[in-house]
């Protein structure tokens, strides 16, 4: 469970979330002409919805909604770096207090 919380789901969720998604969308739509900035952010906050309504499918809709703001967090540091690593990285320390909160009953 530590190891699937920490960094297996953040590497698969930010290579799907971020890489693939994320990057489609700011190729096709976002890094081009006038006003890409607001675009970028439209990009942002779109994935953002998509990453919270998978955590709400996949957990609960109090899950969904709570990870939409660190997933704007992800979405603008993958925009500014254009790679995974960090962003994985960042999402496995954000998923640290949600593990200490689900072995507590095992403490």
């Amino acid at each position: 469970m530590v190891l699937s919380c920490l960094w297996v789901a953040p590497w698969l969720e930010e290579l799907f979330f971020r890489a693939c998604l994320q990057e489609s969308l700011l190729r096709r739509w976002a890094d081009v002409g006038t006003a890409h900035a607001r675009r970028q952010g439209m990009v942002n906050l779109g994935v953002a919805l998509l990453f919270g309504c998978a955590h709400a499918v996949a957990r609960d809709l109090w899950t969904g909604v709570a990870v939409v703001v660190p997933a704007l967090g992800f979405g603008l540091l993958y925009q500014k770096s254009r790679r995974v690593a960090p962003v994985a990285v960042l999402h496995g320390l954000c998923n640290v207090p949600w593990l200490l909160l689900q072995l507590r009953p095992l403490i």
